[in-house]
């Protein structure tokens, strides 16, 4: 996938569990790192454990443009010399 699994996607979600109670588990920001990872375990079960009634994405916005770079070069000490400049810039 480009962008990742689909559980790490999942920021947080409500769960209806078997017994009938519901939870939320998560948070709907980026830094959550308390405890155990049960959006996580959620999302793998792929319903096993509870029923997902609401789930809160990370949003990924498409870049403002693509560039494809295909350099041909006539020596290996130039690709070297290259390589760094770009990796350096």
């Amino acid at each position: 996938m480009r962008y990742g699994a689909i559980r790490d996607l999942v920021l947080s979600v409500t769960v209806a569990l078997a017994d009938g109670r519901v939870i939320r588990a998560g948070r709907p920001v980026m830094k959550n790192v308390a405890g155990f990872d049960l959006v996580k375990l959620f999302v793998g079960s792929h319903g096993t454990l509870g029923l997902i009634t609401e789930a809160t994405l990370k949003y990924a916005a498409q870049p403002r443009a693509r560039r494809t770079l295909c350099p041909a070069f006539a020596h290996a000490t130039s690709v070297c010399a290259a390589s760094s400049v770009v990796v350096g810039a």
